[in-house]
Order: C-alpha cells, then sequence, then structure tokens
C-alpha cells in the first residue's frame, strides 16, 4: 500500500462565479466545498475521474477529467474547449506562498499566480485550472486577474445556449477584474477522510442535475419555457401533460 502522505493543504478561495470554496489539497488528489453550489468536487489517483455529488440530495456524477471545466456545472450546453498555455514572466509572493506570475497567453495582460511550493501531480493542477476556468496551469492556481481596458463592445449573442450563464449575459465591466483570490492557505496534518468517496449515492448522467439543486433545476425549466414562448419554438412541458397522439385510420 501506498504510504499516505504527511500533509495536506487547505486553501479557502473565491471564484467571481463559484463563490467562496474550500479546497483540499494533498500530492494524489483534491477536494472541493463548494458552498454557493452546494456540491462538491472530488479527483484523485489513480484514475483522476471528476466525481461531483450533493450530500443532501443523496446524487452524483462521474465523468472524464479532460471533459470536465467549470462551465460545463453550469452551462447545460458548455463544452470543454482548448486552453491557451500559459506565459511565465516573472516570481512573487502572493497569500505567503511562493508563486509564479503568468500571462494567460503571449502578449496578453490577463495575469495567473500559480503556487509553486504546493507539490502536487500534474492531475491536480488540470482539475483546479479547469474548475477555474483558466489558462493550462501546473501548479495550484491562487489568484487571477483580467484586464478589460477602458473601453468594452457590449456584445450579445443570439443563442440559446447563452441563455443560462452564472453571470450576466453580456459583462460590459472595464478596467481590473479579479477572477479569482485565495483568501487564507495552511499546510494541515494529512486526512484520509476528504480523500473518500460517498457511499450510497444516486448516479445522474447529467451534472446538471448535482451542481443546481432540484429548486434551482425547476428555475432553469421556467428559463427554457419563456425564452421559447418568445422565440415562437414549443414551451418544455411535463411528459405526464402531454396528450397520447391519436392513431391514423
Amino acid at each position: 500500500a501506498a504510504k499516505a502522505p504527511p500533509a495536506m493543504w487547505l486553501l479557502n478561495q473565491t471564484e467571481e462565479d463559484l463563490g467562496n470554496c474550500r479546497v483540499y489539497v494533498w500530492h494524489d488528489g483534491v477536494k472541493v466545498v463548494c458552498y454557493k453550489l452546494g456540491c462538491q468536487f472530488l479527483t484523485k489517483a489513480p484514475d483522476w475521474k471528476v466525481l461531483c455529488y450533493r450530500e443532501p440530495e443523496k446524487l452524483e456524477w462521474i465523468g472524464l477529467i479532460d471533459q470536465f471545466t467549470g462551465k460545463v456545472i453550469a452551462n447545460p450546453f458548455a463544452t470543454a474547449q482548448p486552453r491557451q498555455e500559459p506565459v511565465a514572466i516573472g516570481t512573487t509572493k502572493y497569500c505567503g506562498l511562493n508563486c509564479t506570475t503568468y500571462q494567460a497567453e503571449q502578449g496578453s495582460k490577463d495575469l495567473l499566480y500559480a503556487a509553486n511550493e504546493i507539490p502536487v501531480a500534474p492531475q491536480v493542477a488540470n482539475f483546479l485550472s479547469r474548475l477555474y476556468s483558466t489558462s493550462n496551469l501546473s501548479h495550484i492556481p491562487v489568484y487571477r486577474i483580467i484586464d478589460r481596458g477602458k473601453a468594452l463592445t457590449a456584445h450579445r449573442e443570439q443563442s440559446l445556449k447563452d441563455a443560462i450563464r452564472i453571470t450576466a449575459t453580456t459583462d460590459v465591466r472595464t478596467g481590473h477584474i479579479v477572477k479569482l483570490q485565495t483568501n487564507s492557505c495552511q499546510k494541515i496534518p494529512f486526512s484520509a477522510k476528504y480523500c473518500e468517496s460517498p457511499t450510497g449515492f444516486k448516479r445522474t448522467k447529467d451534472i446538471i442535475d448535482v451542481s443546481y439543486s432540484s429548486n434551482q433545476r425547476d428555475d432553469i425549466k421556467d428559463v427554457f419555457n419563456e425564452i421559447g414562448f418568445k422565440t415562437n419554438a414549443k414551451p418544455v412541458k411535463d411528459k405526464q401533460t402531454q396528450r397520447p397522439k391519436q392513431s391514423e385510420r
């Protein structure tokens, strides 16, 4: 049996869309408690599959890490997209951690900080950078800021796929916007309880069933019905209320 690592890291982070998150990190895994959504995420060796589960409803979803991003947990139409390779431009100290400073991509003014002194497997950094929708980092993302400049041309795509988003449909903010920050970070004794997968949960094929509560899912259906009405499309109906078709004679 593999020897348990002597320590793990506890980070309290705030991501603009996901809200406050408590992150437990060890070399071969990571668990994220997302208070805003009311769900938790877990990925670990050896299979590195992503588990998303909601304890009150005893519901879980499991998927491949390469098909996962922070966007898919909020938007039923989102898919994992290729991510840019960041460009290292220096080092800094942030939240007591030695970090590498990155540009999101060559020539970008968007900056990322990744913690160098938290030893993790590449899959841990890959998962967190996907969850927080950053560039493809090899270390734990702890800070992200984007630069919208002095002016922004509002753009609204006329697509049903953009109807459901965590933030507003069109973000017209300018200047510097903090997307991710780490509020505290500490090294704590390793505890196996954070590495354990829940048992006895019902499996679902759609992560939205887990990342949204039942009440939130009902709200989503209402939004679809409203959009369907305004676009002359047929609204979503409950199967129990649909009238069966009469057979042709």
